[in-house]
């Protein structure tokens, strides 16, 4: 089903009786435009020739003596100019 389609429904349940056209014109005319989602993409690759590394903290994050492991945290922030990735 077409966006201006599902608009037009979502108006009429509202109590705006307007036709996918209106719908469509009301659209363009606010600039409201779809944001389609991307496919999913697989970034994994499990089958690769590079070292793997112990685990060395094994969860016990709590250490004898200071600067003997650091860990760090990674989100994603979605902002109009794409994702920016924050890691801290």
């Amino acid at each position: 089903m077409t966006t201006c389609r599902r608009i037009g429904k979502a108006l009429n349940a509202r109590g705006y009786p307007v036709d996918r056209w209106k719908a469509r014109r009301l659209m363009r005319e606010a600039g409201v435009q779809v944001r389609h989602r991307e496919k999913y993409k697989v970034t994994t690759d499990s089958n690769h020739k590079q070292p793997l590394f112990e685990n060395k903290l094994n969860r016990q994050f709590d250490v004898a003596k200071l600067d003997q492991a650091y860990v760090s945290d990674i989100t994603d922030i979605w902002n109009q100019e794409g994702w920016l990735y924050l890691v801290w």
